[in-house]
């Protein structure tokens, strides 16, 4: 086995300021005969005095050259620099020796440094002033990138590069609470989104749509968002080329500095407190739906909305982001939204071929565009019994400001949707959604009980906990938060009258890895999945249900079953003899508590009464 380790000196250290635990983790493995390792660092005394019996190497011996014919090209290269030479033929060799030993190996601080002396190069700077320039350079990465946000970019522009560093770092979060490799990654961010972002004032994104941007308009567009982004941002921002004019980052480590809190501090402090950066992302996907977005043909049910979808994604998760720091419920956005995505829906070609080569009329459904969201085609089931909307659609996403405002408006039409429930969304949804949008609609009249396919949101959300409750901040990305509001939203669903004694059924594995699969059926109530030992500890929820006549019920099976879909058939076999059993213990308890006939029944007073006036 061979390992390689980049980045030790980015480990966080012990609690004691030592490096001990991570030092002594691979000096051991490196004892072992079968394993080989390779470690990287920056030259600190901790790791070379550890590691200092061990083969080493310096990676600044090792692109010396490299770096050098990097230099040689774009410096010595350059018309203004051969003027140079023929004036001050001894600096100037200096000046190229100095950049390769300053950069230490590092091929990035030499690409800054270069681009910094291009432009004295524009500004027809002596050799004194090239040299001044280069030793006024930091020569550690982190320090340079602040040179360049304090004195590289030009005050006057200050606010402008703010706003686009602030819009490329919410860009860049996920839209989804779990981290979901199977979902597309949040669509990249363009030299046409950025350039639509600075555009998307209310006025702009409501006004009725006249035609499509034309390609040349487009390119315009990108072109100057390109001249902007090198003049405003120093090169810390760059574009692909090819392709879709993608927005990067220069580095990696340019997006952890720009995470620092104290850049952040200073990348605020540059602009108005009114400006947001995912309220202007959201108007930019909107607008870019609204005359970017191309019509395609939609003839089979494969591609439905699937290329609108991502963008649609992105546009609600942004205003959502943004509803939560500024409080607008962006009621006149969102319904513009939904009418965009509406209208270009009914205009694709309304029959389409289903999976048996048959035209289908989507016009015969009546069915909303986000019925057709998740990669659903017309004939699923699901599709023409969910009878999905836009304001389920927001549920799911979380945006409580919006859907308090339509409710409010017209509450009872809109929350009597057919098909699936409204509080359903909340429990199936990949967001956190918060236990506010929860609290909203049980005032409506929600029933956490009311089953739809055979399941309530009560039941669902108790057999899918495991999965709800996941904590571990490499899935989930606000782990703290959400675990809270799922928390807080499952004691509102128990205060409404949610079922205290529901059976529940969770099917697990215990096998080990190589050894053939090995399925148990766990039967239990609500109070043992909350009870300290169960699936979500939470105490304070176990004292509501039980206050409620709720009681601890766990019954396990082992199944014979060794595939999934066959153990969840024959647990959903036994289940029935389990809930009776529970439902005769919950009989018992109850007769426990009924009073007893006695002398204290109004019944035998009345007879003894009876018998003691009866003449003998």
């Amino acid at each position: 086995m061979c390992l390689f380790i980049d980045g030790l000196d980015e480990y966080e250290c012990d609690l004691d300021g030592s490096y001990v635990e991570i030092i002594s983790l691979f000096t051991g493995l490196a004892e072992s005969a079968n394993i080989k390792i390779c470690l990287s660092s920056r030259p600190w005394l901790v790791f070379e005095d550890a590691f200092r019996l061990s083969p080493s190497l310096k990676l600044q011996d090792l692109t010396f050259n490299d770096i050098s014919g990097y230099v040689d090209d774009k410096i010595n290269g350059h018309e203004r620099m051969r003027e140079l030479r023929q004036l001050h033929a001894e600096s100037a060799d200096n000046l190229t020796l100095e950049i390769v030993n300053k950069a230490s190996g590092v091929f990035l601080w030499v690409k800054l440094a270069v681009n910094s002396l291009l432009d004295g190069f524009t500004n027809r700077d002596h050799i004194s002033d090239l040299q001044r320039r280069l030793r006024g350079l930091p020569a550690d990465l982190e320090s340079f990138y602040k040179h360049i946000l304090i004195n590289h970019i030009q005050p006057f522009y200050y606010e402008q590069s703010s706003r686009y560093f602030q819009i490329m770092q919410a860009a860049n979060r996920p839209i989804f609470r779990t981290k979901d490799y199977s979902r597309p990654p949040p669509p990249p961010i363009s030299l046409l989104i950025l350039s639509l972002a600075e555009e998307g004032d209310s006025a702009v994104v409501l006004c009725p749509p006249k035609q499509l941007l034309s390609s040349d308009h487009v390119s315009y567009r990108c072109k100057e968002m390109a001249a902007r982004l090198k003049s405003r941002c120093g090169g810390l921002l760059e574009v692909l080329e090819f392709g879709t004019k993608v927005i990067q980052y220069l580095h990696r480590s340019v997006r952890d500095f720009l995470d620092l809190p104290n850049t952040k501090l200073l990348l605020l402090s540059r602009t108005q407190k009114s400006f947001n950066a995912d309220e202007s992302l959201f108007k930019a996907w909107l607008l870019h739906l609204k005359y970017v977005t191309p019509r395609q043909p939609l003839r089979t049910v494969h591609n439905h909305l699937e290329p609108i979808s991502q963008l649609v994604d992105a546009a609600l998760q942004h205003a959502r982001w943004a509803m939560e720091v500024t409080g607008n419920s962006y009621v006149q956005s969102l319904d513009e939204l939904d009418s965009i995505v509406m209208h270009r829906w009914q205009e694709e070609p309304q029959e389409i071929l289903t999976p048996g080569e048959e035209l289908l009329d989507l016009r015969n459904l009546g069915a909303h565009w986000a019925s057709f969201m998740r990669f659903r085609h017309p004939t699923d089931v699901r599709t023409r019994t969910n009878r999905d909307n836009f304001l389920a659609l927001t549920l799911s996403f979380g945006l409580t400001g919006y859907v308090r405002e339509k409710l409010k408006l017209n509450g009872d039409n809109m929350f009597r949707k057919p098909g699936r429930p409204l509080l359903d969304y909340i429990a199936y949804s990949d967001m956190t959604v918060g236990s506010e949008l929860v609290s909203l609609l049980l005032e409506k009249g929600a029933d956490p009980n009311e089953r739809f396919s055979g399941c309530s949101t009560w039941q669902y959300m108790l057999e899918l906990i495991e999965d709800l409750r996941i904590s571990e901040p490499w899935i989930c990305a606000d782990a703290d938060h959400y675990r809270k509001e799922l928390a807080a939203s499952l004691r509102l669903l128990v205060e409404n009258g949610a079922h205290p004694n529901l059976l529940c059924t969770h099917i697990k594995n215990s096998h080990c890895p190589k050894e053939e699969a090995k399925y148990h059926a766990y039967f239990s109530t609500p109070a043992t999945i909350f009870s300290p030992g169960g699936m979500f500890s939470d105490p304070g929820l176990v004292e509501v249900i039980k206050s409620r006549g709720g009681i601890e019920y766990l019954e396990v099976v082992s199944l014979q079953s060794t595939d999934w879909d066959d153990a969840e058939a024959e647990a959903m076999k036994i289940k029935p003899g389990v809930l009776q059993r529970l439902q005769t213990i919950l009989r018992l308890q109850r007769s426990k508590k009924r009073p007893k006939k006695g002398n204290n029944n109004w019944r035998s007073r009345r007879k003894g009464q009876y018998r003691a006036n009866r003449p003998r």
